[in-house]
């Protein structure tokens, strides 16, 4: 699957299923940023797919799901690092900092899992 395909395809469903406002969208730099998000669910992806409209998004994923039916198709579309979480994995981080020395828009959950903070990702009303 192409990532163009993938990132329509995200974008059909998430304007079924959610309701999503974007603010603050101007203050991203074009270039190489950082972005460091809650991990609150499956959709995370999703919504990072939905409101970005660029290609060189650098992705860590879980190596578990590297041979899933699913999340590794999303992966591979998606050009996404996969990492070990349970070593230091520097084979990834080299990956990593070779794709922001490109000038990639690394997407990153600190938290390593799915928490149970919320951030002001979504309003619900």
């Amino acid at each position: 699957m192409k990532y163009k395909t993938l990132r329509a395809m995200v974008r059909f469903l998430m304007n079924i299923i959610a309701d999503v406002e974007l603010v603050g969208m101007d203050r991203i730099p074009q270039g190489n940023v950082l972005i460091a998000s809650n991990h609150l669910g499956r959709l995370d992806s999703a919504v990072l797919l939905y409101i970005l409209d660029r290609e060189d998004i650098i992705m860590a994923i879980a190596e578990k799901y590297k041979n899933h039916p699913l999340f590794g198709t999303i992966g591979r579309a998606i050009n996404g690092i996969w990492l070990n979480r349970f070593e230091a994995d520097f084979a990834a981080l080299r990956e990593i900092l070779a794709r922001m020395k490109m000038g990639g828009l690394m997407v990153i959950a600190p938290e390593g899992t799915r928490g149970e903070t919320r951030v002001p990702f979504f309003r619900h009303e």
